[in-house]
């Protein structure tokens, strides 16, 4: 068994190195720890790879509101978040607040 390096498994697999430790901690390519250094396995890696890489996550592009779309009333709602052209100031004069 030889077990690579972050970096030599970076040029394999063509990516940055940050991506490589991402993999390893998520358990999707074959890595272990020894100490503070993260070695991955150059046999199961390329056995990885003979069957197609690792399984993806479905790509979601949009998702709803998790309010149900309160949060927009919310925003748009005098005093709560949205800017206001005059409030009354600590002497009662009419303050600007943007």
């Amino acid at each position: 068994m030889k077990l690579l390096t972050v970096t030599e498994t970076a040029g394999i697999l063509r990516v940055t190195r940050q991506w490589v430790y991402r993999l390893a901690g998520s358990g999707s390519i074959p890595a272990i720890r020894l100490g503070r250094a993260v070695r991955v396995d150059e046999g199961r890696l390329h056995e990885l790879l003979a069957h197609g890489g690792w399984p993806t996550r479905k790509r979601v592009t949009s998702s709803p509101p998790r309010d149900g779309g309160a949060h927009k009333a919310q925003k748009n709602a005098v005093g709560v978040g949205a800017p206001t052209a005059s409030m009354e100031g600590r002497d009662g004069s009419a303050t600007r607040r943007f």
